[in-house]
């Protein structure tokens, strides 16, 4: 019975000890997170919102009542970066700072508020995304539908803005080759926005003073439109507009477009048809979108893939062939007519030729295969009238 007794009591002896050592430490574990007395603290921040833009944000909050509170600390990146905030620097308690050179991913931003003796609050956290490069890939940008001039101004009809966007702002390149940021802003809802005087003090290409749809039908039009009394200031440079060129022809008036030397130019949609696709619309409709073909001769060879878009289409209307009806029996005049308008004088390429034959001279070139001559009454010249303004 001792035996037993004695070789218990040895075999308790370091188990006691070690409960004795082990009493001892737990305090260590603890005592670094308790204050004796307790901590004090101050009213973490309120009501967090955010904006989120192109690799940045701007966080948003309030200052709580809690007078005691002076400065706060706004962190991100599991606190490794931030950005220090004094609150006498905001008189109303309202906080906007901005976060720039942002990430395409999630970020958490912490608030910490601090009073004059270093108490700080609990965090207050938000979670926002900026935009990055990820996400512009998968959006896209605002495109113009159309465009047009109405009277001194230029009318541009935009896409739909997509959920994102707060306002869509507009730039454009002066003849210096810089840019200019435009003052004009879109909203999301907004799909039309005006530019005025568009065309006044910009340089203009004409084809030459002698041209129906290059010079004489535009320049009326135009003068019509802007209120000038005299249509042959818009034929000279430093009236309405700053420089006027001429490039006597239909495809260089469009030449000195695409050289910069000119904003704007006038010319046939027919007759420059060849050297360009529209990508965009119909040829010679307001809107519409053209670019210069590839593989022309000098000079448009320089601009393969270039675009122009159609700001204004002006019903211009042909030279026609008069008959003396008092003269000419009605059975005569019915036949020249039928015979003018036929596939033997349309494809006749004496009268036609086409494009690509390069020795042949003719007034008329078989664009498009559909080319002919067609009948005119008087009613074809009612649009003319209405835009000179003498119907």
């Amino acid at each position: 019975m001792n035996m037993n007794k004695i070789a218990f009591n040895i075999l308790t002896v370091p188990v006691l000890a070690v409960l004795a050592v082990s009493c001892g430490g737990q305090d260590e574990i603890y005592k670094e997170w308790v204050k004796k007395g307790g901590y004090d603290y101050p009213a973490k921040a309120i009501n967090l919102s955010s904006v989120i833009g192109y690799q940045n944000v701007i966080v948003n909050w309030e200052k709580p009542m809690d007078p005691a509170v002076r400065t706060a600390t706004l962190f991100w990146d599991n606190y490794a970066k931030s950005i220090d905030v004094d609150y006498a620097d905001y008189p109303d308690g309202k906080v906007s700072i901005e976060v720039g050179e942002l990430e395409d991913r999630s970020y958490t931003f912490d608030i910490v508020n601090y009073d004059d003796v270093g108490n700080k609050s609990l965090a207050a956290e938000i979670t926002v995304s900026p935009y990055g490069d990820g996400w512009m890939v998968s959006r896209s940008e605002r495109t113009v539908t159309s465009a047009r001039m109405e009277g001194r101004d230029a009318k541009i009809v935009m896409s739909k803005a997509t959920d994102e966007m707060v306002a869509t702002r507009f730039r454009y390149k002066n003849l210096q080759d810089e840019w200019v940021e435009s003052e004009t802003v879109l909203k999301p809802g907004e799909n039309e926005v005006t530019f005025k005087d568009a065309m006044k003090g910009k340089n203009m290409s004409w084809v030459e003073l002698s041209s129906t749809s290059g010079y004489v039908i535009p320049s009326i039009a135009l003068a019509t439109e802007f209120g000038i009394s005299d249509s042959e200031e818009l034929g000279e440079s430093g009236k309405f507009f700053n420089t006027v060129l001429f490039g006597g022809s239909h495809v260089n008036s469009i030449y000195n477009v695409l050289t910069g030397d000119a904003d704007f130019c006038a010319c046939d949609d027919t007759g420059a048809a060849n050297n360009y696709n529209v990508i965009e619309g119909e040829n010679g409709e307001l809107g519409a979108l053209y670019e210069i073909k590839s593989g022309l001769e000098a000079p448009l060879d320089k601009y393969a893939g270039v675009k122009l878009r159609c700001v204004s289409s002006l019903p211009v209307p042909a030279v026609p062939f008069v008959v003396n009806t008092d003269y000419v029996p009605e059975d005569m005049n019915k036949k020249v007519i039928d015979y003018m308008c036929s596939d033997a004088v349309s494809g006749n390429k004496e009268l036609f030729k086409d494009p690509s034959d390069k020795d042949t001279v003719t007034k008329w070139k078989q664009t498009t295969g559909k080319v002919t001559f067609t009948p005119a009454d008087d009613p074809y010249y009612d649009d003319f009238r209405k835009l000179i303004g003498e119907e």
